[in-house]
C-alpha cells in the first residue's frame, strides 16, 4: 500500500520547513503498519497570508492537482494533512482512490474517545473555518467552540527548535476548552499536531490530545482495505464524478492543471 501524505506547506522548496518535513516523514513511517509506504509531499507555493478565505481558495487548487498526481502515480490513497479539510469534497468527487483528511478523521474518532471534543486553533479565522466543518459534519452537539493559541503557520514551522512557548500556549488554550466541557483535545493544525507529538504532549491534565496525523493515516489504511474489498464513495449527489472527457474539457476551459494528466482518474 502506498499513501500520499499532503501538507499545505512548501516542504521541498523552503528550507525553513526542513525540520518539519523530516519529523513528519519519520512520524508517518512509525505510525504506518508493515507494508505501508507513506510519501510526504508539500505544495509548490505558499504565502504567509494563507489564513484569508480567498488565499486559501487559491492554495486549495494545489491540493486538487496533487490528488490527481497521486492517483495517476499509482498511490493507494490520498491523505490531506491540513486541518480545515480544504478541497476534501472536490478530491473525493474527482478521485477513485480513497481520500482521507486530518480534520474530519480527528473529529469522527474523537466522538469515540469522549462526550465532547475541543478544538485548539491557531487563530479566529482558522477556528471559524474548522467550526463550519464541525457543523457540516453534523458534530456540533459533540464539540465545544474553538479556543486559540495565536500563532502563525510560519512561526509554527520554526518552533521545533524552541517548542516550549508554543506548547505553553497550547496547554493554556486546551485548559480553556476543558473548562467549557471538552473531554478530548484536537490540535487544529497539522504542524501544531506534530510539534506536540514530537515533544510527547499526549494529555492535558487527564484529557487525551489527539494525534490527528496518526488517526488520518490509520483510517486511510482501513479505507484502502475497504476500497479493495469493493466499498467506495457514493456518486449520487455530493461526490458525483463527471466523466473523464468532461473533466478534461473543463480543465482546458478554466486553465487548470498545466502538466496534469489528460484523463484524471485513469490508472
Amino acid at each position: 500500500m502506498r499513501l500520499w501524505l499532503q501538507s499545505a506547506a512548501t516542504l521541498d522548496r523552503d528550507p525553513r520547513w526542513a525540520v518539519y518535513r523530516r519529523e513528519l516523514q519519520a512520524h508517518a513511517g512509525a505510525v504506518a503498519r508493515a507494508g505501508t509506504h507513506v510519501e510526504v509531499h508539500g505544495t509548490e507555493v505558499m504565502v504567509p497570508e494563507i489564513d484569508y478565505p480567498y488565499v486559501e481558495y487559491l492554495h486549495t487548487r494545489q491540493f486538487i492537482e496533487m490528488g490527481l498526481a497521486a492517483e495517476q502515480g499509482g498511490f493507494s490513497g490520498f491523505v490531506l494533512n491540513c486541518w480545515d479539510d480544504p478541497g476534501l469534497t472536490e478530491l473525493r468527487s474527482l478521485l477513485e482512490i480513497p481520500v482521507v483528511s486530518i480534520g474530519e478523521s480527528s473529529m469522527l474518532v474523537a466522538t469515540m474517545l469522549g462526550e465532547r471534543f475541543g478544538l485548539v486553533a491557531r487563530n479566529e479565522r482558522v477556528g471559524a473555518r474548522v467550526w463550519r466543518n464541525v457543523t457540516a459534519y453534523g458534530l456540533g452537539s459533540r464539540a465545544v467552540p474553538p479556543v486559540y493559541c495565536r500563532v502563525s503557520l510560519p512561526d509554527l514551522g520554526q518552533a521545533f527548535a524552541e517548542p516550549e512557548p508554543i506548547i505553553a500556549r497550547f496547554m493554556e488554550a486546551g485548559r480553556q476548552a476543558l473548562a467549557r466541557g471538552a473531554e478530548v483535545l484536537l490540535p487544529a493544525c497539522g504542524v501544531l499536531n506534530l510539534l506536540l507529538r514530537a515533544n510527547k504532549v499526549v494529555k492535558v491534565d487527564d484529557a487525551p490530545v489527539m494525534d490527528g496525523t496518526a488517526v488520518a493515516l490509520k483510517l486511510a489504511e482501513a479505507m484502502v482495505d475497504l476500497w479493495t474489498a469493493g466499498l467506495g464513495v457514493s456518486r449520487k449527489t455530493r461526490f458525483a464524478r463527471p466523466p473523464n472527457h468532461v473533466i478534461a474539457t473543463v480543465r482546458r476551459v478554466y486553465g487548470q492543471g498545466a502538466g496534469a494528466p489528460a484523463e484524471p482518474g485513469s490508472r
